[in-house]
């Protein structure tokens, strides 16, 4: 399947997969991802490794916008359900 939604910073990115539970629809995400260019072969590959205080930080920076994300489509899904129970009445 397609995440429902990434949060990306050049070659960093975090995925964010929808799951259903017995609550409705939620979101979880993968780890941070890189994608880089194989030196020797000029191919692009994809790891979870990441090197240097520079990519954790912006890693950190990406979990946190991951959050957000999941947090945003949490208050929406359950404003939805809310409003489905108000209708019901």
């Amino acid at each position: 399947g397609r995440p429902h939604d990434r949060v990306q910073d050049d070659e960093l990115t975090v995925s964010l997969w929808q799951q259903n539970g017995r609550h409705g629809d939620y979101l979880t995400s993968s780890g941070v991802r890189k994608v880089f260019r194989d030196k020797q072969s000029g191919e692009y590959r994809e790891t979870s490794r990441l090197t240097g205080t520079g990519e954790h930080l912006r890693a950190a920076k990406l979990l946190e916008r991951a959050a957000e994300r999941i947090r945003q489509h949490r208050e929406i899904a359950q404003t939805q359900r809310q409003s489905e129970r108000s209708r019901s009445r």
